[in-house]
């Protein structure tokens, strides 16, 4: 397991800075926080206040063994040339189109497709958050987007 409690110092700022400012790999790419940041998938807010910090980094950096939220379950999409899209379906698929978050890209594409085009929606169980979270950050940053998510700045964005 991680020794999250050998990193001296959290900062809620640095924190901040990488949930809504680290390139392609934000966290608010997808998540918001209160709020802030984009409703692709669960808002944070409510969603860490039970866990450990060790708990909360162990969700972020093992997503292979993660099963999808409720509400928040990946499909994918083939259409009629054969494209397969796996995403999250935007449940406001009204007249004669399909929207969907195209999670092969960060952040993600939201896509409308037309229904006539549409041969197959499957639904899958895994989780589409990025798997790299782990090589891609410190384990300074994420003790410090656990620092954030915990801090008086991310209360006082509730």
């Amino acid at each position: 397991g991680l020794e999250f409690r050998r990193v001296l110092f959290r900062s809620p700022v640095a924190g901040e800075a990488v949930f809504f400012d680290a390139g392609a790999y934000r966290c608010a790419g997808c998540h918001s926080f209160a709020g802030r940041g984009r409703m692709v998938a669960p808002d944070l807010a409510m969603r860490v206040s039970h866990l450990t910090d060790e708990q909360l980094v162990h969700r972020i950096i093992h997503v292979a063994d993660r099963k999808a939220e409720p509400g928040y379950r990946p499909v994918t999409l083939e259409t009629r040339g054969g494209r397969l899209i796996t995403g999250l379906l935007v449940m406001m698929n009204t007249g004669d189109t399909m929207r969907i978050y195209d999670t092969a890209t960060l952040p993600p594409v939201l896509l409308e497709i037309p229904k006539e085009e549409v041969v197959a929606v499957r639904p899958r169980t895994e989780s589409v958050m990025p798997r790299d979270y782990a090589a891609r950050l410190s384990l300074q940053q994420l003790a410090d987007v656990v620092s954030f998510l915990r801090s008086d700045a991310g209360a006082a964005a509730k």
